[in-house]
């Protein structure tokens, strides 16, 4: 995904100026689109059925006229420029008023949206940006010299150029509509705005390059996938995901390689010093990179001081330590981040009730169906392993991830101070509305299984509720620390007894024949996952306990 313009090769140049010689003065319009625009459109990365495709003959409806568009330009199945064909009818080389609006029109229509718009007629290539001046274009390259002066065109109009340039619009709209303003809430509403579209963005990039590791069946294959990636994209993209023990072992292999001089760039992203959106994968992924540091690194490195407590700034020891205390006591003594995940927790189990109850959130999983379906190659795995039911729980992870993101948006003021009263007043309705909704559970039940739903292997319903799947999964990536394994035995015995209790096969393994796994009480739990309310986790637990009453 690269700014840079790839050279042209020798067959492009040497087709090039071949147009170049072409004496086009008899040529009618079909020809200036088949002979001189088709070759260059190629040339330029564009073809039908890919990622960076064009349409001919484009129809478009204004009132009750029907409008044809020469040539569509597309990225991702969206418009981003147009050309306009014209046959060689004029001794200058120059388009009047009446073509250029007409382009205009074309790329104005709501359908279409695009700044960037081209004419040619065989003997020039015009661009215009319609957003900027339509009384100079842009860019102006005549046929007869496009082998020395493409890159003139590759520049505006190439795949990833067009794509870039498209992005320029933002700012210079929002600079536009913002320009007069004098009131800082309107600013602040539009930040809120377009943060959630940005956000929204995230979320669709973030599942685009998930898929990319599904389609992947070799472990070799997935290190690579991890390798060709770049520091935000693993930590943002895959660290909140459940890993295979091979893929937890390439992923924090490429964290630790691209994490930047002695890891600092990668461990101030993962732990900075204000609460960040974290699930129960994201922080057990980070104790294991931390484990990983520690085999490597042979100098301190700074880390905040919630992570290393009162033992100094660079002690990477303390910083596991305390990482796996927090992790095995669900994050007490650490209010803010156990808020946060707490709140994670509730919205994924609130977002499966209403995939269940309301029938029109299923849709997601259809639309998302029939993509990979369309999409995805006939003989992927992917294609095998689809289906409506499976993107549904799919979805969940991306909705508990955006939700989590705004939630610590929303109670993070501008100095990264935390606002834990908002937070958990917050985190209380989310509660609430999950209890309200849930009732006494056995709707919910039936409704699962009615839709295909009661097979989850993540254990939505009673995570934060009576299993500790935090503490579960980190002493899954534990086992691989001979060293750190011994540690928890002898230092949190009780803290095994109870994960142990609460259904984690691994603490009842590490514990042994001798080991009596101790079973949480109502009061224990509802202090620990639900800021001591013992009547909402008795309902809570009542309700996802129930039965399918068919």
């Amino acid at each position: 995904m690269s700014k840079q313009i790839e050279a042209l090769k020798k067959e492009q140049l040497a087709r090039l100026r071949k147009l170049g010689s072409l004496d086009v003065s008899t040529f009618s319009e079909a020809d200036v689109r088949a002979v001189i625009i088709d070759p260059v459109v190629e040339i330029l990365g564009y073809e039908k059925e890919h990622d960076f495709s064009v349409n001919r003959e484009k129809h478009l409806k204004v009132l009750d006229a029907d409008l044809f568009v020469d040539y569509e330009l597309l990225l991702w199945q969206e418009s981003f420029w147009v050309i306009e064909a014209k046959k060689v009818s004029r001794a200058k080389l120059k388009f009047d008023k009446k073509e250029l609006l007409q382009t205009l029109t074309y790329a104005a229509h709501p359908e279409i949206n695009a700044a960037l718009m081209v004419l040619c007629d065989g003997r020039v290539f015009e661009i215009y940006d319609r957003e900027r001046s339509l009384t100079n274009p842009v860019e102006r390259v005549e046929v007869a010299k496009l082998a020395e002066e493409f890159e003139k065109l590759q520049r505006y109009l190439s795949p990833w150029q067009a794509w870039f340039y498209q992005k320029s619009r933002v700012p210079r709209f929002v600079a536009k509509v913002m320009n007069s303003e004098m009131t800082a809430s309107r600013v602040g509403e539009l930040r809120t705005i377009l943060n959630r579209q940005l956000d929204v963005a995230q979320e669709t990039a973030r599942e685009n390059r998930r898929k990319l590791l599904v389609g992947k069946d070799r472990q070799e294959e997935r290190r690579e996938l991890f390798n060709s990636l770049e520091l935000p994209e693993l930590v943002e993209y895959f660290m909140f995901d459940p890993c295979s023990r091979a893929d937890i072992s390439s992923l924090v292999e490429s964290v630790v390689a691209k994490g930047g001089f002695q890891g600092q760039a990668a461990l101030l992203k993962i732990f900075p010093s204000r609460p960040r959106n974290i699930n129960d994968s994201f922080v057990c992924h980070s104790l294991m990179l931390l484990i990983e540091y520690e085999s490597q690194l042979d100098a301190p490195i700074l880390l905040p001081g919630w992570l290393t407590g009162a033992e100094g700034a660079t002690n990477l020891g303390a910083a596991i330590k305390n990482l796996i205390r927090l992790s095995l006591t669900s994050f007490t003594g650490d209010r803010p981040r156990q808020i946060v995940l707490q709140y994670s927790a509730s919205v994924r189990r609130l977002a499966k009730i209403i995939l269940a109850l309301v029938p029109a959130s299923n849709a997601m999983g259809q639309y998302s169906h029939q993509q990979i379906r369309h999409i995805v190659d006939e003989l992927d795995d992917l294609q095998i392993m689809t289906t409506p039911e499976r993107e549904n729980l799919i979805a969940l992870d991306r909705i508990q991830h955006w939700l989590t993101h705004q939630f610590v948006r929303r109670y993070c003021d501008d100095r990264s101070a935390f606002d834990v009263a908002g937070a958990l007043t917050a985190l209380k309705d989310s509660w609430a509305t999950e209890k309200a909704l849930l009732g006494n559970g056995t709707a919910y039940r039936t409704a699962l299984k009615g839709r295909g739903l009661d097979d989850e292997i993540h254990p939505t319903e009673f995570n934060w509720v009576s299993y500790d799947g935090l503490g579960h999964y980190a002493l899954c990536v534990l086992e691989s620390s001979e060293k750190w394994t011994r540690y928890v035995l002898e230092s949190h015995h009780d803290d095994l007894l109870r994960i142990a209790g609460s259904g984690s096969w691994r603490a009842q393994k590490m514990l042994g024949r001798d080991g009596l796994a101790r079973t949480a009480t109502d009061q224990e739990n509802a202090d620990r996952f639900f800021d001591g309310d013992i009547a909402l986790y008795q309902s809570l637990h009542a309700g996802y306990s129930a039965r399918s009453t068919v």
